[in-house]
């Protein structure tokens, strides 16, 4: 049976998952200006924003945990 995720690890998954988010929207904006969709293209700027900004609170929430870890008890 596998064990459940630690704090720490769960943080470190986040932050792996957010750039692979990242990575997988900028390669939907290159196509939609490739292919020329400028309203497409915009929005999906606007999901990518939101995406970096999610990923920055995940690389917050994982310099936590290592604190917590690196101090604890």
């Amino acid at each position: 049976m596998d064990q459940p995720e630690d704090a720490l690890a769960q943080a470190e998954r986040h932050v792996r998952e957010a750039e692979g988010h990242i990575a997988h929207q900028l390669r939907i904006i290159e196509e939609l200006d490739r292919d020329d969709h400028p309203r497409a293209a915009a929005m999906a700027r606007e999901v990518l924003r939101t995406l970096q900004r999610s990923l920055e609170l995940a690389r917050e929430h994982l310099r936590l945990e290592q604190e917590a870890r690196d101090h604890g008890p």
